[in-house]
C-alpha cells in the first residue's frame, strides 16, 4: 500500500485548522461571557460582549397612536421629578408649542433604574402622566451608551410610526415649531440626521479624561464627523439598520461619537450641519434677538445647557419671545407671505441618474406641499 504524504499533510493542515478555529470560537465566547452583564430580555449586541436589560415601564399606548410627524426623547434621572415636570409645563406643552397641541409632536422621557428610595415616586409619576420610559439600567455615564440605545429600541419597536426621533437632554430646551419648519416635510429616503456636527475631533488618548478613549479602540487620528450629543435629530427609516449595526464594533462609551459618528459612517448616514439651529448657549437668548430666514423664523431651536427649573422656566419664555435681528426677514414675512419654505435638500448620490430622478420627485413633492389648496 503506498502512502501518498501531501494528501496526509493536507488532511492534518486541515485538522488544525478546525481545532484552531474551534479554539478561537471557546475563547472568544468565553471573553464574551465574562463581559456581558444585565438582565433581562432585550440585548445590546456588540462584537466582544451583551449587555441584557429590560423596560420596568413604558407610556400609554395612546403616545404614538396618531402616527406623530416627531417623537422626541428626553434623558433624565429618576430622581430629577422636579426637571420633568417643568419641562412638560414649558417647552414640552401643547400651550407652548403650536406642534404638541395638534398632535405632530410626542414627548416622552427615559429612565435609568430608579433607587429605593425613588420607586414609588417614579412610580406614581408614571401611572399619572403616561409618558415614561423606565429601564433596568444603572445611572452611570458608561451605561448612557446602553440607555441611549434602549431609546433607539423603545422607537423602533413602540413607536414605529414616526417619521423623525429626537434625542435630547433634559438640560436642553427645544422650540419645536421651529426645528419642523427646518426638516424635509417628506422625511428623505436614505437615512438622515440634523444636528450640530463636530469635525476633525480627536480622540482623547488621556487615561485620566472622562472621554478617554484607547488606540485599541480606535486607531485613526480623528474621529469621523458626528453629531452634538445634547440633542440631534434621526429620520426614524436609519433607526432599525443602526440598532443592528453595532454588532460589528466593540463599544466606545461616548455614545454621540460612537451612534452618530462611527456607526453613522459605516450605514453611510449622512449627517447634515444644522449649527446654527442647534449650537446655541443661554447667551444667545440674552440678547433677546436672533439671525433668521427668509420666512422671519429665527434660527435658534435648541439651547444649551439650561441648568434648573427657574432657569427652564425663564428661558423657556424667552426663546419663544425672541425676534429677528435683520429687518428684511420681517419685511418678507410682511409682504411675501405666501412664499413657500422649502426644507432642506435630500442628499442622494448625485452619480446615480435613477436616484437623482427619485430625488427630483421628491423635491417636487414637496413643493407641491408648500402650496395651499
Amino acid at each position: 500500500m503506498i502512502i501518498h504524504f501531501p494528501i496526509v499533510k493536507k488532511i492534518a493542515y486541515l485538522f488544525f485548522l478546525a481545532y484552531c478555529v474551534i479554539w478561537f470560537r471557546v475563547v472568544e465566547w468565553e471573553k464574551i461571557i465574562q463581559l456581558s452583564q444585565g438582565s433581562g430580555k432585550n440585548v445590546i449586541r456588540f462584537n466582544d460582549r451583551r449587555i441584557y436589560f429590560d423596560y420596568l415601564h413604558l407610556p400609554s399606548p395612546e403616545t404614538c397612536k396618531f402616527a406623530p410627524f416627531l417623537v422626541a426623547v428626553v434623558l433624565s434621572a429618576p430622581e430629577d421629578w422636579e426637571i420633568r415636570d417643568a419641562i412638560r409645563s414649558n417647552w414640552a406643552s401643547g400651550n407652548y408649542s403650536d406642534k404638541i397641541g395638534e398632535g405632530d409632536v410626542e414627548v416622552v422621557f427615559i429612565l435609568s433604574q430608579p433607587t429605593k428610595s425613588d420607586k414609588e415616586m417614579v412610580r406614581v409619576e408614571a401611572e399619572r402622566f403616561g409618558d415614561l420610559i423606565v429601564t433596568n439600567l444603572a445611572e452611570t455615564y458608561d451605561n448612557l451608551l446602553y440607555k441611549v440605545y434602549a431609546l433607539f429600541h423603545w422607537q423602533h419597536h413602540h413607536c414605529p410610526s414616526a417619521k423623525y426621533l429626537l434625542k435630547v437632554d433634559q438640560d436642553v430646551i427645544v422650540n419645536f415649531d421651529r426645528l419642523i419648519s427646518f426638516l424635509p416635510g417628506i422625511p428623505p429616503q436614505f437615512p438622515q440626521m440634523y444636528c450640530k456636527t463636530w469635525v476633525r475631533s480627536m480622540p482623547k488618548r488621556d487615561s485620566n479624561s472622562k472621554w478617554f478613549v484607547a488606540g485599541s479602540q480606535w486607531k485613526r487620528k480623528f474621529f469621523p464627523v458626528y453629531c452634538d450629543g445634547p440633542a440631534y435629530v434621526l429620520s426614524t427609516n436609519g433607526v432599525g439598520s443602526l440598532l443592528e449595526a453595532i454588532s460589528m464594533f466593540p463599544p466606545i462609551f461616548i455614545e454621540d461619537v460612537f451612534y452618530t459618528g462611527i456607526v453613522a459612517e459605516r450605514l453611510r448616514i449622512r449627517r447634515n450641519a444644522m449649527n446654527k439651529v442647534f449650537h446655541h448657549t443661554r447667551r444667545d437668548l440674552e440678547r433677546g434677538i436672533a439671525s433668521c430666514n427668509l420666512a422671519g423664523i429665527p434660527l435658534i431651536a435648541a439651547v444649551h445647557p439650561v441648568k434648573g427649573v427657574q432657569k427652564i422656566i425663564e428661558d423657556s419664555i424667552t426663546m419663544k419671545k425672541l425676534k429677528c435681528r435683520n429687518g428684511l426677514s420681517a419685511v418678507l414675512k410682511r409682504y411675501l407671505p405666501d412664499r413657500p419654505i422649502y426644507p432642506p435638500p435630500i442628499d442622494l448620490p448625485i452619480f446615480d441618474r435613477k436616484l437623482k430622478k427619485i430625488n427630483s420627485r421628491l423635491i417636487a413633492q414637496q413643493h407641491d406641499l408648500t402650496k395651499k389648496p
